[in-house]
């Protein structure tokens, strides 16, 4: 999927770090996403490699993850779709904290605190760097 990302982001444009083009950060986010799956890969065939020579018999891989791989694309999926009408901040918001509680924080208090955080943060950094966000449903309430 990084791969995918960043392929197609290469092909709409990168710009330069000075003056960033729209497929400048998801470029960057597919290279991080393929070098993290490279990361859980490799961690994932040491931990195979070490279980198997301690317990000295054959080690079956079964694909117990494919529900999790399942319920985060849904969510991203959504958070894509659901972009446009409500919002940045909103949409952000939303998708952290079901992303945040599917990671396993069971406490609601820091899921939320995180989430704000994250959308945050993030918002005001890319519209430092002039990035246009939708508004949302905020436009509807006169807020922007």
């Amino acid at each position: 999927m990084g791969i995918f990302v960043s392929t197609y982001a290469y092909t709409i444009g990168l710009g330069k770090l000075s003056g960033p083009g729209p497929g400048f950060m998801p470029f960057w986010i597919g290279i991080i996403f393929v070098g993290l799956g490279i990361y859980k890969i490799s961690t994932q065939i040491r931990e195979i490699r070490v279980n198997s020579a301690s317990a000295g018999k054959n080690v079956t891989v079964r694909a117990s993850g494919i529900g999790k791989i399942i319920l985060v694309t849904a969510i991203l999926f959504a958070y894509a779709l659901l972009l446009e009408y409500l919002g940045y901040i909103l949409a952000t918001f939303i998708a952290m904290v079901l992303l945040l509680r599917f990671a396993g924080y069971t406490r609601w208090v820091p899921v939320i605190v995180y989430a704000i955080l994250i959308a945050g943060l993030s918002y005001f950094l890319f519209h430092y760097l002039g990035v246009l966000f939708p508004v949302g449903v905020f436009n509807n309430f006169g807020l922007v």
